[in-house]
């Protein structure tokens, strides 16, 4: 092939960059790609003289067109020719094999053990053997790098039929050491380029240029570029890449590289300063350790980055770590470092960290399920990061391993004192994490050091002895905090004070606060008493160093306070606890850090209820939940989420379309097969019952429960309550009392208790009563409902005759049925327990059943601000809840019924049933012990879930967020929760229990204070009873419906911070005729202060006068009003471009709108009328209101303006204003 006819010296330029004709025809297509190359390689040709050479180029290119497609056909046919064909067997097995054969590496086991074979004997036979072996091992692996990446040959070598042979000669000649050589310099390379940008191949010359410049700056050797490059020729050759596309013969990357190689040849290259970690990726570092939800071995890796950081390593100084040698004490971790001229120890003390958490022994846990015999410390981590292989790495493999672990965390934030991962956020986003090198983290402590002010000879000391000692002088702090003390703590930095223990006795309650001990110098003696507990679980060594130290402890049949407690919950008689003492909750005995989370509504604090007991762990912070649970109860928590998520990734494709699906009530029946559940539980019940597991898989009677497999798991949880499900006479299991004339258990573990009971109407006792209307006109249906509960094993059938003689006529009664109609035609039965059978009034209760309310939704909605992130929100229905709990079979009697009267059939039910009180407490109890069980199987993942009777709540944050929503799910089917598929609904926006939780715009639903005047007139009135409404309820439900319409019933559950500054004071003066309403402004000196005198007459307001024109029975009205106008004038009110917390502080000095502001309702006419108006503009303008009251001496001067003396204020700053103008839309309106 000719080149093209230009004249001399253009045409030697061409010849100079394109070494054939047929790369310069390769290089362009179009007239206008021959223009563009003729400017670029032939620079000062004018305009026309490109058009006139390009073209000519076109010409040549039209003319050589059949010669290139002949030559590039013949070289396609020799490369096919020269490699040898083989007939296709017919035999599928046979050609299953070869086609598994086909994979290089399925070859490579065989080359091993003849490899290993001959290391045994090597003659000359032997060696020739070994030489074709190791030829053979690396042009497999060489192979594979070529089929990742997918070069032209793969397809060409795919379609030979020849076992695989074809793959062993792509190579040539080259001996097996050359091979060896340019694997490893490869594999170096690809190692780098995976993590830096997640590829198997190089698409540009840019990764070149980067790995280049970075070995370059890592001081290589002067042969590793050159060899990299004739690596990468290697393969490109044999992968039959064109020339025009092989990066080994780019001239920018050829050119780049001789400049690299000339320096190194020459002399070292100016050593470069690693970039130094951040305090932002050590906290990381430390959260992400601890971070159950990531894979093992990156937490892993984690851990040793940790450990470079605090031990001032480098990455060869971690692989010359002994594994054997690492141990942790209370004092700190150590370990040796091998391959050095004398004995080196590496120390890091216990309590080194930044964040509060305990990644020193969380990692070394890690570690030491890697009890791989060798002489270095870190292992070849395998495709998804879960696991280590067998394999090690060298010194800069774990400089890779670095850069991925950085480049997977999130970013730390502080929240309540303590830190947090925000998972979602990366920390170093953009690939910034591959600037850092294995030399960055050696650096961190000596240059923090040296930037505080460390003497250089202890810097100098810290990194040659490489012992890390963290000490509060040494911490920097952003504030004094007005003189408190920060200190770095297990939950993060706090505030605190010192005690000084030396100049006398310190007493301070241990329990409540949060104390360590600070550093000190010299020698000291302190004695130190406290209460102690769990004795009983101390081991015989404990015991005995105990006793050696002088400590008397009690004998084995001494009673701990724990067995205290555990008799007082479970009512077992206890000699010395006293006669009418009340047992109180312990949050101690949970097993979680720290006290639960306190909800906060309208300031009011509370500990957080979830609906499931005061012992559930998801009261408390998602980290803080199961610190302080046994080994045991912490493996099975894991192996239960372990095996769910697996089930989850067996049986879902999309976690997140499942997920969605369900917030959208798409989902009516269970997404899981009952085969393969059946296998889940199978597994569960294994691993908690054991031998005896067949046991756990037994369902009881009319329960869907696997209730021995729940109490059999609550028990190694440490659960409080899991004794009432099988043990004793009287369990879940067997069935339980309803209370009837006997004293139900008192659960101080699981609730609060309770002091007020209900006072029921005197009626006559009566045993057998007729049905209500409701149930008389729907007989039939009732009948078919009875019918199904009787199949279903809740109802049993009989006669009254039958009853009588079996239970006797003191305890069969047969209650009074209502009916409520459902929207299909089904009834849903009413028991009537209370008028005339006296079962409700002989059930004494000592537990308060509490369930979640506007703190609790508030908290959670408050947590999408604090993380910033919208959780996944989930809401659901457990069917038939009531219908769930098993009664023992002699109280069957006092749950009788009829569905017809006059008939002789009379039906016991067997389960509890709706309107008998007990219900509900046993109920609540066992479903608390399924519910705490999920919520500790789902181990530290942010969730959160509340519990209103039968109706499910949950939450999920970070990203695991769809796949931890299906495990909770998960977890509640093991156990044999019946969902009513139909109501499940989720979203940013949903609805829970009259609530309307807005996970977006971060807002409760919150109308409940403008209810009293419902609540009042429903008390007052018997039910079906007909008359005229009063005007507050009319006016109620007016004001409902316009807050409806203008949607201003959303509130934000953010934190305010409460404040003692007043923003105004305000006053009202009531009189004959006339109201005057004043108030001043407080946020500025008096001389500038605005303020305001409005007189009110009685065409204006005549909600504010009686019939005789007189105002003073309504001053608190009055008063409420002059507020209002205080938020008016002075720009307090109006439409928010975003969701705003004020806390608006005034003052009064009239004390009931004190009270009126704190409960936000009322009843009176016409502050009821006034409250609303208020609240209305409060809501739309999102402000929270806080009115304090104050004696009236303290508020003279607002009352200097009700009474027209103006003499302290400046006229100027007067704001003029009538009662029209003030906005009253709303009240006008009702």
């Amino acid at each position: 092939m000719e080149w093209p006819a230009l004249q001399g010296q253009e045409l030697q330029k061409l010849k100079g960059v394109f070494a054939t004709p047929q790369k310069l025809e390769a290089a362009f297509d179009t007239l206008a790609q021959a223009a563009e190359l003729v400017e670029v390689f032939l620079p000062g040709t004018s305009p026309e003289g490109r058009r006139e050479r390009a073209q000519l180029l076109v010409d040549w290119a039209g003319r050589q067109g059949q010669l290139v497609k002949r030559l590039r056909r013949e070289s396609f046919q020799g490369l096919w020719e020269s490699l040898p064909v083989r007939s296709v067997h017919a035999d599928v097995s046979k050609r299953f094999d070869e086609l598994a054969r086909q994979n290089p590496l399925s070859l490579l086991p065989g080359l091993e053990r003849r490899r290993r074979a001959a290391r045994t004997n090597l003659d000359s036979a032997k060696r020739a053997q070994q030489e074709s072996d190791e030829r053979e091992k690396y042009t497999l692996l060489l192979a594979e790098v070529i089929r990742q990446a997918k070069l032209p040959v793969v397809a060409q070598l795919d379609a030979v039929n020849d076992d695989g042979r074809s793959w062993k000669r792509i190579f040539g000649t080259r001996r097996s050491k050359t091979l060896r050589n340019r694997f490893r310099s490869w594999r170096a390379f690809s190692r780098w380029l995976e993590t830096s940008y997640h590829k198997v191949w190089p698409s540009s010359i840019v990764p070149l240029l980067e790995y280049a410049d970075e070995k370059y700056n890592d001081d290589c050797g002067k042969t590793v570029l050159p060899n990299f490059q004739a690596a990468l020729t290697v393969l490109e050759q044999a992968g039959r890449v064109p020339e025009a596309e092989m990066l080994s013969r780019d001239p920018t990357w050829l050119m780049q590289l001789a400049s690299y190689t000339a320096d190194l040849e020459a002399a070292q290259p100016e050593r470069k300063q690693a970039p130094l970690f951040t305090v932002a990726i050590v906290v990381a570092l430390e959260l992400y350790v601890c971070l159950e939800s990531e894979p093992e071995y990156a937490r892993a890796m984690g851990w040793v980055v940790l450990l470079m950081v605090y031990a001032s390593l480098r990455a060869d100084d971690v692989q010359a770590i002994r594994p054997e040698t690492m141990e942790i004490t209370v004092s700190g971790f150590r370990a040796k470092l091998g391959r050095t001229k004398t004995t080196v120890y590496i120390f890091v003390k216990r309590d080194v960290g930044l964040s509060g958490q305990d990644w020193l022994a969380t990692g070394f846990e890690l570690w030491e399920k890697y009890k791989q015999p060798r002489d270095f410390l870190v292992l070849e981590a395998n495709k998804g990061w879960t696991a280590p292989t067998s394999k090690g790495v060298d010194s800069s493999g774990v400089a890779l391993y670095m850069k991925s672990v950085l480049g997977r965390l999130g970013t730390p934030r502080l929240v309540s004192g303590s830190y947090r991962l925000n998972e979602h956020r990366g920390l170093l986003p953009d690939g910034a994490y591959r600037m850092y090198t294995g030399h960055s983290p050696r650096n961190f402590l000596a240059s923090v050091a040296a930037a505080i002010g460390v003497r250089k000879e202890d810097i100098d000391w810290l990194i040659s002895m490489r012992v890390c000692h963290a000490h509060h002088k040494y911490l920097p702090v952003m504030s004094d905090c007005h003189g408190s003390v920060p200190e770095m703590t297990p939950d993060g930095l706090k505030v605190g004070k010192d005690l000084e223990v030396a100049k006398g006795p310190v007493v301070f309650d241990a329990y409540k606060a949060f104390h360590f001990t600070l550093a000190w110098e010299g020698e000291r003696l302190v004695v130190v008493a406290y209460v102690t507990d769990h004795l009983d679980t101390l081991k015989d060594v404990e015991k005995q160093v105990l006793e050696r130290q002088g400590f008397q402890l009690p004998s084995q049949e001494a009673e701990t306070s724990e067995a205290i407690e555990l008799e007082l919950e479970f009512g077992v008689p206890h000699g010395r606890s006293q006669p009418g003492a009340e047992p109180v909750f312990k949050p101690e005995l949970c097993g979680n850090r720290g006290l639960p989370l306190q909800a906060e509504w309208e300031g009011k604090k509370e500990p957080l209820n979830d609906g499931l007991g005061l012992c559930s762990p998801t009261c408390w912070r998602p980290a803080d939940k199961g610190a302080t649970l046994s080994p045991s109860s912490v493996v099975l928590c894991r192996d239960m989420y372990q095996m769910c998520m697996e089930f989850v990734g067996r049986n879902v494709s999309s976690p997140k379309e499942l997920c969605e699906k369900l917030a959208a009530g798409e989902i009516t029946e269970s997404p899981f097969g009952d085969e393969e559940m059946q296998q889940l539980r199978e597994k569960w019940c294994r691993r908690v019952g054991g031998d005896d597991w067949k046991h756990c898989m037994e369902i009881p009677k009319g329960q869907p429960f696997l209730l021995k497999a729940v109490a059999r798991t609550a028990e190694v949880m440490g659960d409080p309550d899991w004794a009432s499900i099988t043990e004793g006479t009287d369990n879940f299991c067997t069935g339980v009392p309803i209370g009837f004339g006997e004293a139900l258990p008192r659960l101080p573990q699981v609730f609060e208790p309770k002091a007020k009971w209900r006072k029921f109407d005197e009626d006559l006792p009566e045993r057998d009563r007729s049905n209500y209307t409701s149930a008389s006109l729907n007989s039939q249906q009732l009948l078919e409902k009875f019918r199904e509960e009787v199949e279903l094993g809740r109802m049993e059938a009989s006669t009254h005759g039958a009853l009588k003689q079996r239970y006797g006529e003191e305890n069969l009664r047969i209650a009074s049925m209502g009916a409520i109609q459902k929207p299909d035609g089904s009834v849903r039965p009413v028991h009537d327990g209370t008028h005339g059978l006296h079962v409700n009034q002989s059930i004494t209760q000592h537990n308060l059943l509490s369930v979640p309310g506007p703190g609790e939704l508030a908290l959670l909605v408050r947590q999408s601000q604090e993380q910033v992130e919208t959780p996944f929100a989930l809401a659901g229905d457990v069917a038939a809840a009531r219908r769930l709990v098993l009664v023992r079979e002699r109280d069957w009697g006092l749950l009788a019924c009829r569905a017809e009267a006059g008939s002789d059939t009379v039906f016991v039910n067997r389960v509890g049933t709706f309107g008998i009180s007990s219900v509900l407490f046993w109920w609540a109890r066992l479903f608390g012990v399924i519910g705490r069980v999920v919520g500790r199987a789902m181990l530290n993942h942010f969730f959160f879930q509340l519990v209103f009777v039968d109706d499910l709540h949950t939450n999920f944050f970070g990203h695991r967020k769809y796949v931890n929503a299906l495990i909770w799910l998960v977890l509640y089917l093991m156990a044999g929760t019946p969902f009513a598929w139909k109501k499940f609904k989720g979203g940013a926006r949903i609805a829970f229990i009259g609530y309307e939780l807005d996970y977006t715009a971060r807002l409760v639903g919150w109308l409940k204070p403008h209810l009293a005047p419902l609540y009042a007139w429903s008390s007052a009135t018997r039910r079906c009873s007909v008359g005229k409404l009063p005007d507050t309820v009319i006016l109620t439900l007016l004001y409902i419906e316009e807050a409806l319409v203008a949607k201003d019933y959303k509130v934000s559950p953010a934190r305010v911070d409460p404040s003692d500054k007043p923003l105004f004071f305000t006053d009202a003066k009531c009189e004959d005729g006339l109201v005057v309403l004043g108030g001043w402004d407080a946020t500025c000196p008096l001389g500038r202060s605005r303020w305001f005198s409005i007189e009110v007459r009685p065409h204006e307001a005549p909600y504010l006068f009686d019939e005789e024109q007189k105002s003073q029975w309504a001053s608190a009205s009055a008063e409420l009003l002059a507020t209002l106008a205080a938020l008016y004038l002075f720009g307090h009110l109006g439409e928010p471009t975003r969701v705003r917390q004020l806390p608006v502080v005034f003052t009064t000095d009239n004390k009931g709108n004190e009270s009126l502001s704190k409960k936000q309702s009322a009843t009176r006419w016409p502050l009821m009328l006034i409250n609303m108006q208020l609240s209305h503009l409060l809501a739309l303008s999102r402000i929270r209101l806080a009115l304090n009251w104050r004696p009236r001496g303290e508020n003279q001067l607002a009352d200097d303006l009700t009474n027209a003396r103006f003499s302290s204020f400046n006229p100027e700053f007067r704001c003029f204003s009538s009662f029209s103008d003030l906005p009253l839309e709303l009240l006008s309106k009702l």
